[in-house]
């Protein structure tokens, strides 16, 4: 049986995390912003239902990557010495996954529209 209390907390703690990652990162307000732009530009150009799913999808799994990655590396700098190497390019590769997200999200929108 679902705990709605449990439930309700835990969207509640969501809510929470994404208000702190617009608040905190900048990065996260500039996709977010764009995916927002996105979601206007689905609704008004003329396209097929599965282009706006996956124009839909491509832009929630981009911001879902940009949390990940601020997650960990707010992580990372808590529990391990940010002037070890090893941490650098550790971030740098979660930069570069989120970079891969958000170019598959770019490419999606324009094929889209083209």
């Amino acid at each position: 049986m679902i705990k709605v209390k449990k439930l309700v907390k835990s969207f509640r703690h969501s809510l929470i995390g994404l208000k702190e990652a617009f608040h905190r990162e900048q990065n996260f307000r500039i996709m977010l912003a764009l995916v927002l732009a996105s979601l206007a530009l689905v609704f008004w150009w003329p396209m097929e239902g599965w282009q706006k799913a996956a124009v839909i999808i491509a832009g929630s799994l981009m911001l879902a990557v940009e949390l990940i990655n601020t997650a960990l590396e707010k992580a990372m700098d808590i529990l391990l010495p940010a002037s070890l190497e090893e941490i650098r390019i550790l971030k740098d590769m979660m930069a570069g996954a989120a970079l891969m997200v958000s170019v598959g999200w770019l490419m999606i929108l324009v094929l889209s529209i083209i």
